[in-house]
């Protein structure tokens, strides 16, 4: 009788709660797919979804991601609460009172977020998403995120100034960056890695053709070289430190 009464519980709850967790992207809710126009060709996107519990009790939420298809060259990962994962699950799960909405107006950057890089390439990387109980991993909700990215997504403007990297891959404490046609008005060069964080900055006057740089202190992985200034980029490449 006790082991009856136990199953009963649970299922109980199970059924009460099936179906409860809802997703909304820009306030409106999310279908099958959610097509994204992916504004920054060059930086990061961070792309917030609000999570809702519709239930009468707190849901704790974990995520899975699937990689359908990936543009090759991109880079993508989530963050939920404060931590950001290149897996593909969240290794934790995070509480959402009953009837209550975990968003960016709550949450702030602790939100759920996607983030992409696109790294300057053209085209669809299609990314499931998948929000469930992790008492009850049936209760869910998932969407196919269609990542877009086109000439025209990138605001920032492009000219003709050429950049080299070398070595590349770089296995030594120094890279140089080579430059032709120097832009007039003093650019910056900065140096951003696969997260889309600035790491290092700094003014490149007109004379200057050539820049040696200490890279003894940055850990191993890919980054990207950028003239800048003001918005407008006059030159990237991708580079490897190993």
């Amino acid at each position: 009788m006790k082991r009856i009464l136990i199953f009963t519980l649970v299922l109980s709850y199970f059924v009460g709660n099936a179906q409860n967790i809802e997703l909304l992207y820009n306030g409106n809710v999310v279908g099958d797919t959610l097509e994204i126009e992916v504004e920054n060709l060059l930086t990061r996107n961070d792309i917030y979804i609000d999570i809702v519990n519709l239930s009468t009790r707190p849901v704790d939420v974990k995520v899975r991601k699937t990689e359908l298809s990936i543009l090759e060259g991109t880079e993508n990962s989530f963050c939920f609460g404060t931590y950001c994962f290149e897996t593909n699950e969240s290794h934790v799960a995070f509480t959402i009172p009953a009837q209550d909405t975990f968003s960016q107006a709550t949450q702030g950057t602790n939100a759920f977020h996607i983030t992409y890089m696109p790294f300057n390439q053209i085209g669809i990387s299609y990314i499931r998403y998948t929000f469930f109980n992790e008492l009850f991993p049936e209760d869910s909700a998932a969407f196919v995120a269609k990542l877009v990215t086109s000439p025209t997504s990138n605001i920032i403007t492009m000219a003709t100034t050429e950049i080299a990297i070398y070595p590349n891959p770089a296995h030594t404490d120094w890279v140089t960056f080579s430059f032709n046609n120097t832009p007039l008005n003093n650019p910056n060069l900065a140096i951003i890695n696969a997260k889309g964080q600035l790491i290092y900055s700094r003014s490149v006057s007109q004379a200057e053709n050539r820049v040696k740089i200490d890279i003894s202190h940055f850990p191993a992985g890919i980054y990207f070289g950028l003239l800048e200034n003001k918005g407008t980029i006059y030159a990237s490449q991708k580079f490897i430190i190993q």
